[in-house]
């Protein structure tokens, strides 16, 4: 961390080889919020918050990572394909952004306000979401702008139904989940541990 960054032309950064253990790299001006991502293959973004980049390199979900507010607003158009296995991918975007970025992090354990996932009695069926049950926690965390713990005891699986709502707020989830999935939603406090960002520079292009 604390490398220093020598800034070029984003056209002249293109035409270089990779980073090794890249297929395709390169940091540049976001143009338009859109992003295809695959642990198998890796990240493609025309425009993504820093803060959202970050989470993906760590493998967590966005609300668990704490920083100055500017890295949940200011985006990149970043292509990070790996060239070797999945599992390289983490370490290596950790690795670029860490560098890219001049960033220094730490972990750090608090106790926050949480919303907690659980389930209507013994006979509720898994969620069926089309997803994992990290999947679901994740996407209503998003929803809610809060974190969701999952305390249902539920084995995570993947199914074919998905869970909707008209609008995100609390009320017309918890009406959703009950309904849909037969789980509800509860307030609490929870220690978690998140990534926190302790300094981080904008790049400049």
């Amino acid at each position: 961390m604390g490398r220093a960054l020598f800034l070029v032309p984003l056209s002249m950064l293109l035409a270089q080889a990779p980073p090794a253990g890249w297929k395709e790299f390169s940091i540049g001006v976001a143009t338009r919020n859109v992003t295809r991502f695959s642990l198998r293959e890796g990240l493609r973004t025309e425009g993504i918050p820093l803060r959202r980049a970050i989470a993906l390199a760590w493998g967590i979900p966005e609300y668990l990572v704490a920083g100055p507010e500017w890295i949940a607003a200011k985006q990149y158009a970043i292509t990070a394909l790996i060239s070797g296995a999945p599992d390289t991918f983490e370490p290596l975007f950790q690795k670029e952004l860490t560098k890219a970025f001049h960033m220094e992090a730490h972990w750090e354990k608090r106790t926050v306000p949480v919303y907690l996932l659980r389930r209507i009695g013994d006979t509720a069926d898994p969620p069926q979401a089309g997803t994992t049950l990290k999947g679901l926690t994740q996407q209503l965390a998003l929803a809610l702008k809060r974190p969701v713990v999952d305390e249902t005891g539920i084995v995570e699986n993947r199914s074919n139904r998905s869970l909707t709502w008209k609008e995100a707020s609390p009320a017309e989830i918890s009406v959703a989940l009950r309904k849909q999935l037969g789980l509800y939603l509860v307030d609490g406090d929870r220690e978690l541990e998140f990534l926190v960002i302790d300094s981080v520079e904008r790049l400049s292009f």
